[in-house]
C-alpha cells in the first residue's frame, strides 16, 4: 500500500500560516524518538514500543504516511531500521502577526503581560524610525525562537529548512478600540516561515512551542488582516492527477460545510475567495449542478493536473481559499504544494495544529480514495449543510479528532455583513502560554534546557 509522504510550512504567525506537505518516496530512516499527543491539546510524552520483529520499532503516533519494505506491515513502524523506505508526510506553514512596541519613557498599558515591548537601546533617546524598530522586533523574535530550541539558520535565509523571520506589510494593526491596543503602542508586522516538516506528532509540537514563545515573549495580536495558510505537498514529484481531481471535487462539493469552520468575514475576503464564487470554473459555469460538475471533472478536458489548476485558479480576487497554482508553475521547483488559506489568523497552537491535521487529512483521503469512494461521498453534496454538516463530513473522512474539536466552534453559513469581523473590536493580546514552555523544558528566561527535536523532521527540498 502506497502512503502519502507529507511535509508542511507555516508562514506568518498571525496573518498567515502555511503548511506544505511533501512526499519523499525513498528517504533514509528518520527520527530516533517519537513524541505522541497524549490528548487533544497535544500534550507530549516520549514513548517507544519495541516490536517483536527484530529491531522494528512499533509506531506510537498517528499514521504519518511512511512506507516500508515489501513484506513489512505498512505504516506501523518507524525509526532507525532497514524496513523504512519513506519518511512520511511533511508540511510547510506561514505565520503572520502584529507586534507591539513602545518607548522606554512610556507607561506600560498592560503591566501584567510578560511580553516584551521595548526594543530600542537603553541609551537611545531619539524616536526610532519604524523600519529600524521593525528590524529590531524581527531580530528579537529570531533570537527568542532560537533560544527555545527551534531550528534556526546561522543567518536569516528562507530556504524552507529552518525557521525564518521576515515582514508582511499587508498586516494591519489591531482595531483602535480593541483592548489589546493602546495609543502608546507602535505596531509592527512580522511573518514567521517554518521549515518544511514531515507530518508527525513531534513536528507539530514545534508549532506549539513557537506559538507559545511568541505569545509569551511578545505582545502580539492576530488581527483581521491575518490568516493561517497551510501548504501541503507530496514530495519533489508533486501530486498525481487523481489526487488533485479528488481533492478539488471534495472541496467544491462540500465548500459550504467547510466554511462553517470560519467566521463569515473569511467567506468573502479577496485573499481567500471561495472556489464556488471566484474560481475560473465558477465564472465559466454559472449554472453548474453537482451532476454537471462531476461530469466535467471526469472528462478529458480536465485530464491533466495543469488543466485542473487553470480551471480552479482565482478569477477576480487575489487568491482562492485553496490555491493549486504552485502545482503548475514552471518557476516553482521547490514548493510543489497545495495551499489552504481560509483559516483566520491565530496564535493558538492547538487551533493551528488541528487545522494542519484537518487539511492533511483531506489530502490523504483524496490521495487514497478511488472513483467509487469519491462518487459515494459526493452523493451527500446535494444534501446541503442543514442535512449533512461539517461534522458529518469529517466523520465520513475518518477524522474523529477533528469532529470533537470543531463541533462546539462552528459558525453560521451567512453572507458577511458590513460589520462582519466585529470580534476584532474586542480583541485582546494573544494569551501567554508559559505552561507549554515549561512542558518542553524552556525556562523563564526563554532558553531551552533540553533538545526537543531532531533535524530529521525537516524535509530537504533540494535533494
Amino acid at each position: 500500500m502506497k502512503l502519502i509522504n507529507l511535509a508542511f510550512f507555516i508562514l506568518p504567525f498571525f496573518t498567515a500560516v502555511s503548511a506544505v506537505a511533501v512526499a519523499e518516496p525513498a528517504a533514509p530512516a528518520f527520527e530516533f524518538k517519537v513524541k505522541k499527543d497524549a490528548d487533544v491539546a497535544s500534550t507530549v510524552e516520549v514513548r517507544r514500543e519495541f516490536a517483536e520483529e527484530g529491531n522494528l520499532q512499533k509506531r506510537a503516533c498517528t499514521n504519518n504516511g511512511c512506507t516500508c519494505a515489501k513484506g513489512s506491515a505498512q505504516g506501523q513502524y518507524c525509526g532507525y531500521c532497514n524496513a523504512v523506505t519513506g519518511k512520511g508526510s511533511a508540511s510547510l506553514w506561514e505565520l503572520e502577526f502584529a507586534v507591539a512596541s513602545t518607548h522606554l519613557n512610556n507607561n506600560d498599558p498592560h503591566p501584567d503581560h510578560p511580553g516584551r515591548i521595548h526594543f530600542a537601546r537603553s541609551d537611545q533617546c531619539r524616536l526610532t524610525p519604524d523600519s529600524e524598530q521593525r528590524a529590531r522586533v524581527h531580530e528579537a523574535i529570531y533570537v527568542a525562537l532560537h533560544s527555545a530550541g527551534l531550528p534556526m539558520g546561522p543567518q536569516p535565509i528562507c530556504d524552507y529548512m529552518s525557521w525564518f523571520v521576515t515582514d508582511d506589510l499587508t498586516i494591519d494593526p489591531p482595531h483602535r478600540n480593541a483592548p489589546c491596543n493602546s495609543p502608546v503602542y507602535r505596531w509592527h508586522s512580522a511573518e514567521v516561515i517554518l521549515p518544511a516538516l514531515y507530518f508527525r506528532p513531534e513536528s507539530l509540537t514545534q508549532i506549539r512551542v513557537a506559538c507559545a514563545t511568541i505569545s509569551t515573549e511578545f505582545r502580539v495580536a492576530a488581527t483581521r488582516t491575518t490568516g493561517l495558510h497551510v501548504h501541503v505537498g507530496d514530495g519533489a514529484d508533486g501530486f498525481s492527477h487523481s489526487t488533485v481531481r479528488n481533492l478539488i471535487t471534495l472541496l467544491w462539493g462540500f465548500e459550504p460545510q467547510l466554511q462553517t469552520l470560519f467566521p463569515p468575514h473569511r467567506h468573502s475576503q479577496t485573499w481567500c475567495m471561495p472556489l464556488r464564487v471566484d474560481s475560473m470554473y465558477a465564472w465559466r459555469h454559472p449554472d453548474w449542478t453537482i451532476a454537471t460538475f462531476l461530469e466535467d471533472m471526469f472528462s478529458s478536458k480536465f485530464g491533466t493536473v495543469g488543466a485542473l489548476v487553470r480551471a480552479f485558479e482565482v478569477f477576480g480576487g487575489d487568491r482562492c481559499a485553496v490555491e493549486f497554482s504552485n502545482l503548475d508553475d514552471p518557476m516553482v521547483a521547490i514548493k510543489q504544494t497545495i495551499e489552504f488559506r481560509a483559516h483566520p489568523g491565530t496564535l493558538d497552537g492547538d487551533d493551528v495544529i488541528m487545522w494542519v491535521k484537518t487539511v492533511v487529512g483531506l489530502v490523504q483521503w483524496a490521495r487514497e480514495a478511488d472513483s467509487s469512494q469519491l462518487m459515494s461521498l459526493m452523493a451527500y453534496a446535494e444534501a446541503g449543510n442543514g442535512e449533512f454538516s461539517i461534522t458529518s463530513l469529517l466523520k465520513m473522512l475518518g477524522l474523529p479528532e477533528q469532529v470533537e474539536f470543531y463541533k462546539g466552534k462552528l459558525h453560521p453559513l451567512i453572507v458577511a455583513a458590513e460589520n462582519a469581523g466585529r470580534e476584532y473590536e474586542i480583541q485582546d493580546l494573544a494569551r501567554p502560554r508559559t505552561d507549554v514552555l515549561e512542558e518542553f523544558g524552556i525556562g523563564a528566561d526563554g532558553v531551552a534546557t533540553r533538545d526537543n527535536w531532531t533535524e530529521d523532521l525537516i524535509f530537504d527540498p533540494y535533494c
